[in-house]
């Protein structure tokens, strides 16, 4: 097997190593015998996987244990400790301290049968503990190097409700950090360019975690994972390339300047929150947005795929006074129940929109033909700091991170 060397470390290791977590965990999520699965561990190091990870919540630190037995100088041993305690919330402020971090290590020392791992993780991290798990918790990861039960420090994220890696953005900034497991793959590769750049310039060790996702090897998974994203019709800004030609000019200086003049705005701001800033909607044979307002003051598109028939953008301006309160019910079911006429803004693709939608009712007709409509929404706000609340995020994402 091709060898690299593990960052920071030193550490000479496979490629390639063995994970025992996921939904397999070395085969005892699908009911393997614990035989079985040491058996796996034995036939990796035959194929010459020189690195092991484990942890704890995976209930395969033992059996990790006995497949390297008599081979522990020849590779390299990750474990993992949770930072919250039993029972507590996996997102809550409730943290373990230095000394329960301490005891949980010599249960993993006992069960893998060593006297020490050479990468220690605090497990699962999330955007909101992180602060206090460097400030708390690695005084207490140094104490242990120190007395040689681990070798090195490590960090993972909770890639299913971080996908947009918020801790470890943070953390790679923060020099105590040897090792970072970070979630990388084909449905979600935004780690590129958001962490893997950045631990490259300060050798910090990456692992990838989610490698595969069963998606690819499961294709109920897959079109489930298709169908969903149809159903939404939408791509959110988390799922967006650092690199794509979008995010280059939603962050121009010159567009944003622009912009500002033309709504007669000081200045622009993105979204706080890591899914409305930029927004893909596509539209296929049937599908139509709604008589609807917008929240916002403005909204800023650009038709990125026309349709072959039908997407019309109809709309009703000065229907309703939000900020007055008159919402304007009259006219609102005059429009609905079409005694009222509409307009029609026609435009091609490449054209820029600007649109005041919170008092002038709006809809798209639906799509006809084989050719999806595709539009990008640039969302701004005139003020800093604004996001989506956590409802309206589960309304029109279906998530809330």
């Amino acid at each position: 097997m091709r060898t690299t060397t593990l960052g920071r470390t030193g550490l000479r290791v496979g490629v390639a190593g063995l994970g025992s977590g996921g939904h397999s965990m070395l085969g005892q999520g699908t009911g393997a015998s614990p035989a079985r699965s040491v058996a796996i561990v034995e036939r990796a190091l035959d194929l010459g996987v020189t690195f092991f990870d484990t942890a704890p919540v995976y209930g395969t630190e033992e059996i990790v244990g006995k497949g390297i037995a008599g081979k522990r100088d020849s590779v390299v041993l990750s474990t993992k400790s949770l930072v919250i305690p039993p029972g507590a919330p996996v997102t809550g402020d409730r943290l373990i301290s230095g000394a329960d971090l301490a005891r949980n290590i010599d249960v993993s020392l006992a069960r893998l049968g060593t006297d020490y791992v050479d990468i220690l993780h605090l497990h699962g991290v999330t955007p909101g503990q992180y602060e206090r798990c460097r400030d708390e918790l690695v005084p207490a990861l140094l104490k242990l190097r120190d007395q040689g039960k681990i070798r090195f420090l490590g960090i993972t994220e909770r890639f299913i409700i971080d996908p947009q890696h918020r801790m470890l953005t943070q953390a790679v900034g923060d020099d105590c950090w040897d090792v970072m497991m970070v979630g990388f793959n084909l449905i979600n590769p935004s780690a590129r360019d958001r962490v893997l750049a950045r631990t490259l310039e300060n050798n910090i060790a990456t692992l990838v975690m989610f490698a595969v996702r069963r998606v690819l090897s499961r294709p109920e998974a897959l079109r489930e994972m298709i169908a969903d994203l149809v159903t939404k019709g939408l791509i959110a800004d988390d799922q967006i390339p650092a690199t794509s030609p979008l995010r280059a000019v939603y962050n121009d200086p010159v567009f944003r300047a622009f912009l500002a003049g033309v709504l007669g705005i000081e200045q622009l701001h993105p979204y706080a929150d890591e899914v409305s800033s930029i927004n893909v909607h596509f539209a296929d044979k049937g599908r139509e947005l709604g008589w609807h307002f917008d929240n916002s003051a403005f909204a800023v598109t650009m038709l990125l795929r026309a349709p072959e028939g039908g997407g019309a953008f109809e709309y009703v301006p000065d229907v309703r006074d939000a900020d007055a309160g008159d919402m304007a019910f009259d006219r609102v079911a005059a429009v609905l129940d079409g005694s009222e006429s509409v307009h029609t803004l026609r435009f091609d693709p490449g054209a820029l929109v600007l649109f005041r939608g919170r008092n002038a009712l709006h809809r798209v007709t639906p799509t006809e033909g084989a050719v999806a409509r595709l539009l990008v929404v640039f969302a701004y706000n005139d003020q800093p700091g604004v996001k989506l609340s956590e409802s309206a995020l589960q309304t029109f994402y279906g998530r809330t991170a």
